[in-house]
């Protein structure tokens, strides 16, 4: 399982490579600048629903893989 760090890591990686600032990501997402910078920066652990809203308007969508 990624741990929070990685999470963080990866959800700043693709939303640059979308070519989004965090404010217009979280426009999209419905959500303030300041919670996707924390949830980027690791100050914060999003909740599944907050993750979906995130990653929705970029084309991506959570799974559960077997280990």
């Amino acid at each position: 399982m990624p741990d929070m760090n990685e999470l963080s890591m990866q959800l700043a990686k693709i939303r640059k490579e979308s070519g989004l600032s965090q404010t217009q990501l979280a426009e999209l997402a419905g959500l303030k600048q300041s919670n996707v910078a924390r949830i980027e920066n690791g100050s914060s652990v999003p909740t599944l629903s907050t993750m979906q809203k995130i990653l929705r308007p970029i084309g991506y969508k959570l799974t559960i893989q077997k280990c």
